[in-house]
């Protein structure tokens, strides 16, 4: 029972660890693209950031389409591995994370 409970404990905080390294991997794949977007075009970059608050906006206004707009992203993307369309994902320090919950020991 004692070594159940250790292994569920384990597992609660591998996956805690996953999540925040993910969504901290998400914040570095969109300052990347933020500075290739803006060493390339700057108006290109003001006119995404304008586009993207004024979704922000429109989903602020309407929690029937932030959840019909989450549940499109979910059933193009239901896992996050297949979020990685430009394979950076191996580079992520969450990797071993990953496969540990995959294989736990």
């Amino acid at each position: 029972m004692a070594q159940a409970l250790n292994s569920n404990h384990e597992n609660a905080r591998l996956t805690r660890n996953l999540s925040e390294a993910e969504a901290r991997y998400l914040g570095v794949l969109r300052r990347e693209i933020a500075n290739l977007i803006m060493a390339s075009d700057p108006d290109l970059l003001m006119r995404c950031y304008q586009k993207a608050w004024t979704f922000e906006r429109e989903i602020a206004d309407s929690p029937q389409r932030a959840i019909a707009e989450e549940a499109a992203l979910v059933a193009k993307f239901p896992t996050f591995e297949e979020f990685d369309l430009i394979a950076t994902r191996d580079w992520s320090r969450s990797s071993p994370l990953r496969r540990r919950l995959k294989n736990p020991p």
